[in-house]
């Protein structure tokens, strides 16, 4: 057995939360991770006690974690409004003042309701709940001993647990892309609110280790949406002890379900094995692995599995785009117009890593790198810096008046869009212009999904794109390992310093496949990998703080300005907006 063996659950959690505990199982030091220790659930089989479920004589039942012992938005709001968990009615009434009061202070904070979720939801009740407790007002004994026992008292390495520490503005410069700016400002916003509630100078503090415990132990755990009801809902769950259960999905042997007559959380063990007396026990906290997302959340990433595949979501330093533009193109105009996420999958599978090419999203993002079908050395899209004018003509045509009328409106539209935090832009894609051959040389200002239909594509006009975009993502591979190794040769925090040597290991292998003439596209591994494949999303758009470059030229004069320069369907792409500009 791997890690040590202390001899039981923690007492003051049982008897806090009511547990059921099956007499074999108990908490130790886990070593699954041997970069993070921490601590994880074991199975000592002599005394382990064949407790059955009902209509699963398989399994055999480890935990047993009454419904009102968790903490999802739902049993919290419950707890909180049951008198019976108050010493007296007053006592009650001044928390329940208190609590209303306090959360629509939260709820009106713009960066929190930009950023609303179930878990930010979590980590802003028991924020509020330590607030309140603070200036002596009562709370619910299970919060209390939640936040005491559990929250406050759980060291985990992840980006939340350096909040506090005047937030690393280097490091969060270099991992912006992935959305720790976001971490930052949501931090920010739980101490403004929170200083307005409360005078706990150690608050900050506070709440970075909320945050870090929260992220990091939270679990989707289904509900049934009434008792009659086959439908489920899933919420984001804080489960007292079944937390202590490490993720490995090579190694699962338990799982977690729920008593659907009494909604209690269950930890099932499916397997226990022959020869070993004691044993970790493993669920999986995600069917996928995408490792950064684990470095964030719990602060460790699996160890590299050799059955099945890992992911990667690796998305561009957008700085990159500024200094290497293939063939003058600003991919970061490009990608915004068209609300393509910057961001390429890969797949890990041993020592090797591939560039996950059978998805749609790599299509989307391959776009750019096709050639003008007539002339080669061109791209096949052009940018149209006045494409404001474009606007105040369709805006004109739909509802009358003259284009001039509409032209500061739509210019001062397009330049915020362009030079907003968001990764899209949210009007229509006539900005860009796409060449290709129908009969003759046309254009067309496609959207996304049009340029997704797009028929006219050989194998080979797919092939040479790959060909160029695997040639710019090596120079971006490069120019990504020597930023880290410039700005990180003194990391604030292991988990800082954690992150970049993961990923200049990965972009190191790359760089070794592609000298090496290895397989360096998932559709090119070879065929011999009979591993199962679990889809593993990319990133949703986000909001970083970054702005592209764009220049526009001041035109006065329409007459000056021809559309069938930029395409040659001027009606089809009004009809085809008509409504954004006449919504009635």
């Amino acid at each position: 057995m791997s890690g040590s063996t202390e001899t039981s659950v923690p007492e003051d959690l049982i008897k806090a939360f009511d547990i059921r505990c099956n007499k074999g199982f108990f908490v130790g030091k886990s070593d699954i991770c041997k970069k993070v220790k921490g601590v994880g659930g074991f199975i000592r089989k002599k005394e382990l006690e064949a407790i059955r479920v009902e209509g699963n004589s398989d399994v055999i039942e480890l935990l047993r974690i009454p419904r009102l012992s968790t903490f999802s938005i739902y049993t919290l709001l419950e707890i909180v409004n049951d008198e019976n968990n108050y010493a007296d009615a007053s006592s009650f009434s001044k928390t329940s003042a208190a609590v209303k009061a306090s959360l629509e202070k939260y709820f009106r904070n713009p960066i929190l309701v930009s950023h609303i979720s179930e878990s930010l939801l979590l980590v802003s009740y028991f924020t509020l709940f330590e607030c309140l407790r603070y200036h002596g007002l009562e709370i619910p004994e299970k919060i209390k001993k939640y936040l005491d026992l559990v929250l406050l008292d759980t060291e985990v390495d992840s980006v939340y647990s350096n909040l506090s520490n005047s937030f690393e503005t280097s490091e969060i410069r270099l991992f912006r892309q992935y959305g720790y700016e976001k971490c930052s400002e949501i931090f920010n916003a739980l101490i403004d609110v929170s200083n307005v509630i409360t005078s706990d100078n150690q608050i900050s503090v506070k709440i970075a280790k909320i945050c870090a415990s929260c992220m990091s132990r939270s679990l989707e755990i289904p509900e049934a949406v009434d008792v009659d009801s086959d439908d489920f809902r899933v919420n984001n769950t804080l489960v007292p002890v079944l937390d202590f259960v490490n993720h490995d999905n090579d190694q699962v042997n338990a799982h977690f379900d729920v008593d659907r007559e009494t909604g209690d959380v269950l930890l099932l063990l499916d397997e226990t094995p022959q020869e070993e007396e004691e044993f970790e026990v493993f669920i999986s906290y995600s069917p996928y692995e995408e490792l950064f997302n684990f470095e964030r959340t719990y602060g460790f990433a699996p160890v590299r599995s050799k059955k099945s595949p890992q992911f990667w979501n690796m998305c561009f330093e957008k700085n990159f785009f500024k200094k290497f533009k293939p063939r003058c193109l600003d991919l970061a105009c490009f990608y915004k117009w068209f609300s393509i996420r910057p961001c390429v999958q890969l797949i890990l599978l041993g020592d090797q890593v591939y560039i996950n090419d059978t998805i749609e999203e790599f299509r989307q993002f391959l776009l750019p790198f096709f050639d003008n079908p007539v002339r080669e050395d061109e791209p096949r899209f052009e940018y149209n810096p006045n494409c404001y004018l474009t606007f105040a003509r369709f805006a004109a045509r739909a509802n009358g008046g003259s284009e001039n009328d509409y032209l500061s409106y739509y210019e001062e539209v397009v330049r915020t869009q362009e030079r907003s935090r968001d990764e899209t832009i949210g009007i229509p894609q006539l900005a860009w212009s796409c060449r290709f051959w129908e009969d003759s040389l046309v254009s067309a200002r496609f959207d996304k999904e049009q340029c997704m239909s797009f028929e006219h594509d050989s194998e080979e006009d797919y092939e040479k794109a790959k060909n160029a975009f695997e040639a710019y993502f090596c120079e971006y591979c490069a120019w990504r390992m020597r930023a880290l190794s410039i700005e990180m040769t003194q990391p604030t925090s292991n988990f800082w310093g954690r992150l970049a040597a993961h990923e200049q290991t990965i972009l190191g292998q790359i760089l070794l496949q592609k000298r090496n003439k290895s397989a360096f596209f998932w559709s090119e591994a070879p065929s011999s990998l009979t591993v199962p494949f679990t889809g593993c999303p990319v990133l949703p758009n986000q909001c970083v703080a970054f702005e592209i470059d764009t220049d526009m030229t001041k035109n006065d004069h329409f007459s000056y300005y021809e559309e069938s320069r930029y395409s040659d369907y001027v009606d089809e792409e009004y009809e085809h907006y008509h409504q954004f500009f006449n919504p009635s």
